[in-house]
């Protein structure tokens, strides 16, 4: 998927209120690229990002830290376009599709573990 920084191989975002985790998941995949998660996900780890500068102006996450869980999952078809208006062009890559794209380290890191274990 694209947004304004750039390709993406990690579908994301963030609980609304008390959602639980899993449910989460669920909603973002389905928003972000129009399909359901087929089965028991599986925690792959997280990653912490820290932000230097100032606060961007509506920035809607815990600044200057927060932490990202990544799982991996199998996604049923899609079966409705994204919603998330902030996502162009989301779908999903065969793995070297998704390698040849110019993806920021932590993803690449995690997309390389899915295939590991």
């Amino acid at each position: 998927m694209f947004d304004e920084n750039g390709p993406h191989v990690l579908p994301g975002g963030h609980r609304e209120g008390v959602e639980p985790l899993l449910a989460a998941l669920s909603r973002e995949i389905g928003e972000e690229v129009g399909c359901s998660i087929v089965g028991e996900p599986r925690p792959l780890g997280f990653f912490e990002l820290r932000n230097d500068g100032p606060r961007p102006e509506g920035y809607a996450y815990p600044y200057p830290r927060n932490f990202h869980l990544v799982f991996s999952a199998l996604a049923g078809p899609v079966t409705r376009a994204p919603v998330d208006p902030n996502v162009r062009d989301g779908r999903f890559v065969a793995r070297d599709g998704a390698l040849a794209l110019d993806i920021p380290w932590a993803e690449r890191v995690f997309l390389d573990a899915t295939y590991k274990t």
